[in-house]
């Protein structure tokens, strides 16, 4: 159902409607067959006596009165009322006393939330009174009143006193609220400026810091699902502007992943390509690190690491030379240091980490490692090294991904050589450096064709990354060695109609779900989830249309039919002669962050010469032409279960956090008397 309203009968309606595929619209917005249903306990309920007059012709206090009805209908209809009185200029005088008297003292904590969001709507409830329900005895109450406080961006004022309440607030809800209403203060002045047709400053927004620091320093919530992003989210925006200020709450906050978003944030004020580099920020954050403990330290060095992932140079901060000598002996802290100071351009630690991949006695983690940052750094007198490492079965694989990055003749000919003597995911990953440009390309075709590699070890995806490569040798040699990439609509609406009349519902009844699971982890879990497992890459399988054969047999064999725009595909041209294909999940900042069908690259921008937008989606035609028709049977029975294979062994887990109880405080003794407080509702 989309949707579940209460009537004023009390029952249950639901409006619900059918959408087929995750596309929407793939045959038409249908928006004559929708359905509301009505849900009873037991027989219809007969209609309200209330009804019997109508609401509109009650007197303002009778509305009042119906706040405190069980059946919310009633209530939201009646506060409607009041509103729309309010809005017409209508003296609300007498119901906004009643309001204040039950918000005060009702002793359902749901009531008196009633009689507040009434005074709310009716302009009963400025900020003087939502301040003074900030020391509300019960958390809903201070978590709306802060909620309705920020509604309009918050005076100084406000933004002061929520700052108190997080500095001593208990309630994890309300530090929620609070640090949801981050985002708000500041925007006075920005929205302000634009309405005057000046640029927004950063002016005001210095007024949030406050609150993010009393926020930042619950050591409650490090470690809590939200709080600590909510928090992020509120500062992200100025933490450029206000580099000190951020800095400073970083070393105050015993939350890491504030110190860590800080320090990757404050990366942005380095320039990409080793210009003038405004390190003013960065140069603060070494020195703070440097006299607090091993820890902190760690989280400014993940954090800057994070932040410069992909950039091949950057300029180094003049603290980073006394930064590094003052850190302790730790290897996790040695690992990050000198990730960094090869893109810092430290030739002393590029020398290091030669030294590093070609000494066999060492471990083989610490050369892998080396390895990894050295191809970040791709300098171009690498090729020799990577040469050597094919012969190295600890470390070919990585050897074969980093010479996709040089255009070295030797290079093919070299993993050609040594293909058989690869692992399973050597040789893949082998298929996939060989298909990244032109001369590469030529060189596994025809090695193809001399039975050296098998046709079978070239996936449809990496046929298609062949093909993109736009070169007709590489097109004609693809044709006659592996075959067409992409069939012609009339071959599949022939392949379509033979699978429609072979899948049976008494075939896919018989299929083997535990092998259909091992296929699904094989061919479709590298970009698709379902149940809980896979990636994200491509649509979430586990609410689509998984039990219509038709929908499912569609998009197995024409996936580009029909491709969202953040699931198409590009293909990128870079300054090295590689070409890459896939998907660009993030584009801003010096950093292209592109998925392609077997791994995420981190590519420069300025590397990039061309990008081409295409119609493809990810997922590759021929799909089928790796599986047999009985393979395809047990997928699709898999695919189409309601709930996921029964776990064969417990995992261990335990059921979660136990929520913590947090009591509302005992009401005064010298409460003052009311009738919301006698019994009498």
């Amino acid at each position: 159902g989309v949707d579940l309203k209460c009537g004023p009968d009390g029952d249950v309606y639901v409006s619900d409607w059918t959408d087929l595929g995750e596309c929407h619209d793939r045959d038409g917005v249908h928006r004559t067959s929708g359905r509301i249903y009505k849900i009873c306990y037991g027989q219809p309920s007969p209609r309200p006596a209330l009804l019997d007059r109508p609401l509109r012709s009650r007197t303002d206090l009778e509305l009042v009165e119906l706040q405190l009805h069980a059946n919310d209908w009633f209530v939201r209809r009646a506060r409607r009322l009041l509103q729309e009185r309010a809005a017409s200029g209508q003296d609300l005088s007498d119901a906004r006393l009643e309001l204040r008297d039950m918000l005060s003292s009702h002793p359902d904590v749901t009531r008196r939330l009633r009689a507040l969001w009434a005074l709310h709507v009716t302009g009963g409830c400025g900020e003087r009174e939502l301040l003074a329900l900030l020391d509300d005895a019960e958390e809903t109450v201070r978590s709306w009143a802060v909620r309705l406080l920020v509604e309009s961006p918050p005076s100084d004022q406000v933004a002061g006193e929520l700052a108190r309440l997080a500095a001593r607030e208990h309630s994890g809800l309300v530090r929620l609220h609070l640090a949801s209403a981050l985002q708000r203060i500041g925007a006075r002045s920005q929205s302000s400026a634009a309405a005057e047709g000046e640029v927004s400053s950063a002016a005001g927004a210095e007024a949030r810091w406050p609150l993010a620091l009393a926020l930042a320093k619950h050591a409650e919530d490090a470690e809590d699902r939200m709080q600590p992003l909510m928090i992020w989210y509120g500062i992200e925006p100025v933490v450029q502007s206000h580099a000190e200020l951020a800095i400073g709450l970083a070393a105050k906050t015993p939350i890491r992943l504030l110190r860590r978003h800080i320090a990757r944030r404050l990366v942005g004020q380095l320039d990409n390509g080793g210009g003038q580099g405004r390190d003013g920020a960065i140069n603060l954050l070494l020195h703070t690190a440097s006299g607090l403990d091993v820890e902190f330290r760690h989280d400014v060095l993940q954090g800057l690491s994070d932040g410069l992932r992909g950039w091949r140079k950057a300029p180094m901060p003049r603290a980073w030379t006394a930064f590094r000598a003052s850190l302790p002996d730790d290897p996790k802290l040695a690992r990050l240091a000198s990730e960094l100071a090869v893109v810092f351009g430290d030739g002393r630690e590029m020398k290091a980490l030669r030294e590093a991949i070609r000494d066999g006695a060492r471990e083989t983690s610490e050369r892998r490692a080396a390895l990894r940052v050295l191809l970040e750094s791709r300098p171009a007198d690498l090729v020799d090294d990577l040469l050597k490492l094919l012969a190295d079965r600890s470390m070919n694989d990585l050897a074969v991904a980093g010479l996709a990055q040089y255009d070295d003749p030797r290079a093919a000919k070299q993993i050609l050589n040594r293909y058989r003597l690869l692992r399973p995911d050597g040789r893949t990953q082998a298929i996939s450096t060989l298909s990244s440009r032109k001369s590469f390309a030529v060189e596994l075709l025809r090695a193809v064709e001399a039975k050296q590699v098998p046709r079978e070890d070239i996936t449809a995806s990496q046929a298609r990354q062949l093909a993109a490569l736009e070169d007709e040798e590489v097109s004609q040699l693809l044709a006659q060695v592996w075959g067409a990439v992409r069939t012609t609509p009339a071959e599949k609406l022939r392949r379509l109609d033979a699978l429609k009349q072979a899948m049976t519902a008494e075939r896919l009844g018989h299929g083997d779900h535990a092998r259909g699971h091992q296929l699904f982890k094989q061919h479709c879990a590298s970009c698709h989830r379902l149940f809980g497992e896979g990636q994200s890459i491509a649509p979430d399988l586990t609410g689509g249309n998984r039990g219509n054969l038709d929908y499912l047999l569609q998009n197995i064999v024409d996936p580009a039919a029909e491709v969202p725009s953040v699931y198409r595909m590009s293909v990128l041209r870079l300054d090295d002669g590689r070409v890459v294909s896939g998907v660009v999940v993030r584009d801003s900042g010096p950093v292209l962050v592109v998925q392609t069908a077997k791994e995420r690259l981190n590519l420069p921008v300025n590397e990039v010469v061309e990008r081409k937008f295409s119609e493809l989606s990810l997922m590759p035609d021929n799909l089928l032409e790796l599986i047999s028709e009985d393979e395809l049977v047990n997928l699709l029975a898999y695919v189409q279960r309601r709930t996921a294979l029964p776990p064969t062994r417990a995992d261990g887990e335990g059921a979660g956090n136990e929520a913590k109880n947090q009591g509302a405080e005992a009401p005064a003794v010298n409460e003052p008397r009311s009738k919301y407080n006698e019994g009498e509702k």
